[in-house]
């Protein structure tokens, strides 16, 4: 699935220059088609332009996360530490909730 939403954030960073406002455009074109408006919110297409803005190549290991703790990942403006966090969580393999932790905690600056 997020491989989709990932393609969706190309779709938005595509349309930057054609449209005023893609993000907007994109979310009532896919709530419209889809009919999940909570799934393609303007926040949630937010998320999916920063995901591809963040990681222009797509990677396998994506799909081994959830929509969730991308949107938590993404949320971190610091490239540096929000690829710390990817990587302990890919590492060891943490929940939602654990993540979640580690980011509330700032154990990326005690260190």
């Amino acid at each position: 699935m997020n491989k989709e939403y990932w393609l969706i954030g190309k779709r938005i960073f595509a349309l930057k220059n054609r449209c005023s406002n893609p993000c907007e455009y994109i979310s009532n074109y896919y709530s419209y088609l889809y009919g999940n408006s909570y799934m393609f919110s303007r926040e949630n297409v937010i998320y999916m332009k920063k995901l591809y803005l963040f990681y222009p190549i797509y990677f396998n290991i994506f799909d081994k996360i959830s929509w969730d703790i991308f949107k938590l990942l993404l949320s971190i403006n610091s490239d540096k530490v929000r690829n710390f966090y990817l990587n302990i969580l890919l590492f060891c393999n943490s929940s939602y909730e654990e993540l979640y932790l580690l980011i509330d905690n700032y154990i990326y600056f005690r260190i």
